[in-house]
C-alpha cells in the first residue's frame, strides 16, 4: 500500500495473490478503480527471494521520522506499507520513503513487489506528469 504526500505521489493498494495482481488506485493514479490482472512470474520469483532474505527477517517493523533506523529524514514523501503472508508466517513493515538510513533491502521491496504485480501500467499509463 502506497500513501500519500503533499504533491502528486501516486496513492494506491497492491495486492498479489497466486496468479493475479489486484489493484486499487486512489489518488494520482492512472486507474481509480479495482482492477485485476497476470503476474510477472520472473519477478515474482524474485520477489519472493527476497522476502525470504535474512536481512529481511532483521529489519524492524516501522521506518518513520523520530524512530530509530530512520536517521535523516527528506519531507514530503509517501510511505508505504507492506504486509505478507510467507511460508505460515505473517509480517508488517511500514516505511516513510524520507528515511535515508532504511536499509536498502527495505527500501527496494515497493519497486519489487509493484513489479511481481505489473501495476505500472495501473499507476501511470496516460497520466500528464
Amino acid at each position: 500500500e502506497r500513501g500519500a504526500c503533499f504533491g502528486r505521489c501516486p496513492q494506491y493498494r497492491l495486492r498479489l495473490f497466486d496468479g493475479r495482481a489486484e489493484f486499487s488506485g486512489e489518488r494520482h493514479v492512472a486507474v481509480l478503480e479495482t482492477v485485476q490482472g497476470p503476474l510477472d512470474a520472473v519477478a515474482l520469483a524474485r520477489l519472493l527471494e527476497q522476502l525470504r532474505a535474512p536481512a529481511i527477517a532483521r529489519l524492524k517493523d516501522v521506518y518513520r521520522p523520530g524512530q530509530p533506523g530512520c536517521g535523516a529524514v527528506a519531507t514530503d514523501m509517501p510511505s508505504s506499507r507492506i504486509d505478507w503472508t510467507l511460508d505460515g508466517e505473517t509480517h508488517r513493515l511500514t516505511l516513510y520513503h524520507g528515511c535515508q538510513a532504511a536499509p536498502a533491502e527495505l527500501r527496494a521491496l515497493p519497486a519489487a513487489i509493484d513489479a511481481a504485480g505489473n501495476s505500472q501500467h495501473w499507476i501511470s499509463e496516460g497520466l500528464d506528469r
